[in-house]
């Protein structure tokens, strides 16, 4: 993943793992997409968009802000926040995925 990336989510660059990647899950009929954020990360410094969609070409944005908003929930921590969107079920087939830009 991209260097701002394992800023965002507080990975080390230099080490390979998975532990710090988003999450997807089913939960009640929506998707929970939920990932921990550097706390440095926090808009204006990054701007952290999650986008959804059922066939990869149109994408639906959820902007994720620095505190609860919609369908964003943010719980706050000292170094990082927990970051957690819920998607609307559109389709079994459903593609999320998180762009990050500074």
């Amino acid at each position: 993943i991209t260097n701002l990336m394992e800023f965002v989510l507080g990975s080390a660059p230099m080490v390979a793992s998975q532990s710090k990647l988003p999450t997807l899950k089913s939960v009640s009929g929506q998707w929970l997409f939920e990932y921990d954020r550097n706390r440095a990360s926090l808009p204006p410094a990054t701007t952290q968009v999650v986008q959804y969609s059922s066939d990869m070409k149109n994408w639906t944005d959820i902007l994720v802000t620095a505190n609860n908003s919609g369908a964003v929930t943010v719980t706050l921590g000292s170094v990082s926040d927990h970051v957690a969107v819920v998607i609307p079920s559109i389709n079994p087939q459903t593609f999320v995925r998180l762009k990050v830009a500074e």
